[in-house]
């Protein structure tokens, strides 16, 4: 085992709601995304949350790029 791995996740305050999760989710730019179980509402502070959360991502990246695409068409 590795003495210096640990182990950690996110909550939010007891006074947010899950519009912050929305928040937290939304793309900053084109390039800059963020993923990870802080950002997913349904299962946050798990690793499903981090899974999915990336899926989601990776879903909005393709779209964008094949939007991007036919735009050059």
């Amino acid at each position: 085992s590795d003495e210096f791995a640990g182990m950690s996740y996110s909550y939010i305050s007891s006074k947010s709601d899950g519009e912050d999760y929305l928040n937290m989710e939304k793309p900053v730019s084109f390039r800059l995304r963020f993923a990870g179980e802080a950002t997913c509402r349904f299962y946050p502070a798990t690793v499903s949350g981090a899974v999915f959360s990336g899926l989601r991502e990776a879903g909005r990246i393709d779209f964008d790029y094949r939007q991007k695409e036919k735009e050059r068409e």
